[in-house]
């Protein structure tokens, strides 16, 4: 699928001065009219004997354990990865159990060798797999650290994205010393740009 209508969001630490070139130029916000998108593309074959699946946390906010993945994960995650609805904005294709372990496979070993990664979000109240969500470097935009989220479909409206979303913000500014973070989706996927909205987030370009 080619890319359409490429834009990009972007938020940055309060705490760093702008430098020329560094920092986007904000615009009245994030509505219908600006948009972007987000598609990770992922390397396959990666081998999950190499990788520690015990759900190591890393952040908690007030509703939510941002977490490492555990093989338990696999099979809630495949099942909102073969969803028509949630890979609407992500490809428009419904994935494989192949396809869906291995952006798992792929945010373990980023966060073993970065420290920031695409991992499992729970619920903290009973421990029930969410979705996604975490820092990364996307692919088009190599130099740049982005957040994304995917959560389950039934698992929408709640304000889960924007408070997971917001606690690797808060890590990536101020454990990691992030000097901006920025975040990209379809022009016409209102869900995420509303989120990138409640994130603080400012529209930078097509």
């Amino acid at each position: 699928k080619e890319v359409r209508n490429p834009s990009c969001a972007v938020r940055c630490d309060e705490r760093h001065s702008p430098t020329p070139g560094a920092y986007l130029l904000p615009s009245p916000g994030l509505d219908g009219e600006t948009a972007g998108w987000l598609r990770c593309r992922l390397s396959h074959g990666r081998s999950p004997s190499l990788l520690d699946w015990n759900g190591l946390v890393i952040l908690e906010t007030p509703r939510l354990v941002l977490r490492t993945w555990r093989a338990d994960d696999l099979p809630a995650f495949a099942e909102l990865n073969a969803d028509p609805e949630v890979m609407r904005y992500l490809g428009g294709t419904a994935l494989s159990r192949e396809e869906s372990d291995s952006i798992a496979e792929w945010g373990q070993e980023r966060y073993a060798e970065e420290g920031i990664g695409l991992l499992a979000v729970e619920r903290r109240q009973d421990g029930v797999f969410l979705g996604m969500c975490g820092l990364h470097h996307q692919w088009s935009y190599p130099d740049d650290v982005e957040v994304a989220w995917r959560f389950a479909r039934r698992q929408w409206g709640y304000g889960y994205a924007t408070e997971a979303a917001t606690g690797w913000l808060d890590h990536g500014f101020l454990a990691l010393g992030l000097p901006r973070v920025i975040s990209i989706t379809e022009w016409d996927n209102e869900r995420s740009l509303a989120v990138m909205h409640r994130l603080g987030m400012t529209f930078d370009h097509e």
